[in-house]
C-alpha cells in the first residue's frame, strides 16, 4: 500500500500522516508512506514495524506493487494510479484535486475520505473497503486498460495539434 500526499506546499500534514500510522499499524498490507519535504520523521512518533516512511518513494514503481493508493488525487498521482490499476482513497487538500476525487469516487474507482471527522479507524476501514471491492478492481481494469490504450503524451499532442491547425478548428487565421 502506498499514501503520498504529492510534492505541494499543502503537504505538511503530520496530524494526517500520524493517524494513517494508527489506522494501518499491525494491518496485513506493508506500508510505504512519503510524508514529503515539510514533515520530519521525528514529527511521527513511533513507527510501526510494518510501515516505512521516507520523503519520497519512486511512485512509479511502488504504485506498480500497490493494493490500494492514499492519495492527495492530484492529477499526476491519479493517472499514475489508474494505469497501474490500484484502488485510490481520495484525501484532496485542493479544488483540483477534490474535483478528481470526486469523479474517482463518481466511476467507482476509489472512495473519498473527509477532511473532518477523520480518524485512524476510517482510514483504516476505507483502505480494507477500497482494496479489497470486486466492484472497484473490475471498473479499474477497464480503466487501467483505457488509460493505456490512449496514446500519452505523444496522441495528447498531436490532438491538441489537430484543434489548434487552422484548417480542422474553424478558428479564423490572421494573416
Amino acid at each position: 500500500m502506498f499514501i503520498s500526499l504529492g510534492t505541494t506546499p499543502l503537504n505538511d500534514r503530520p496530524d494526517f500522516f500520524r493517524m494513517c500510522l494508527e489506522g494501518l499499524a499491525g494491518t496485513v498490507w506493508e506500508v510505504a508512506m512519503a510524508i514529503g519535504e515539510r514533515v520530519e520523521e521525528s514529527e511521527l512518533g513511533d513507527i510501526p514495524d510494518n510501515i516505512e516512511v521516507r520523503p519520497f518513494f519512486p511512485q512509479l514503481e511502488v504504485l506498480a506493487r500497490a493494493d490500494a493508493f492514499l492519495s492527495h488525487t492530484g492529477m499526476n498521482s491519479t493517472m499514475e494510479a489508474l494505469y497501474f490499476g490500484v484502488p485510490l482513497v481520495a484525501f484532496p487538500l485542493q479544488p483540483e484535486q477534490g474535483a478528481n476525487a470526486r469523479r474517482v469516487e463518481d466511476l467507482g474507482l476509489g472512495r473519498r475520505l473527509p477532511l473532518e471527522g477523520l480518524s485512524p479507524e476510517l482510514i483504516r476501514e476505507t483502505v480494507l473497503d477500497v482494496s479489497g471491492d470486486e466492484a472497484i478492481r473490475g471498473k479499474l481494469e477497464a480503466m487501467s486498460a483505457r488509460v493505456r490504450g490512449s496514446g500519452g503524451a505523444p496522441a495528447a499532442a498531436d490532438a491538441i495539434e489537430g484543434f489548434l491547425a487552422p484548417s480542422a478548428s474553424g478558428l479564423p487565421v490572421q494573416a
